[in-house]
């Protein structure tokens, strides 16, 4: 576990990078996700698209909403 610091301890993150899985980013990178047909397409701080199949697309979806990644819903 590590820590993110300004003037005090404010968050505490699991880990930077999603444990068992080929998805190559740290959390430190991502800005926002969303989801659609069980594809996360993801946007890096860099203004990157990327798009991730996770193998556990809940834990994948859990593990972003707990480092307080963006979550942004699709709508019609």
């Amino acid at each position: 576990m590590f820590y993110l610091a300004s003037q005090r301890l404010t968050k505490q993150y699991k880990t930077s990078s999603m444990p068992n899985t080929d998805f190559p980013y740290n959390v430190e990178d991502l800005s926002a996700f969303a989801v659609t047909f069980g594809t996360f397409i993801i946007s890096l701080k860099n203004g990157e698209i990327v798009h991730h199949d996770p193998k556990d697309e809940e834990r994948f979806r859990q593990w972003l909403i707990e480092n307080n990644v963006r979550y942004l819903s699709l709508r019609n």
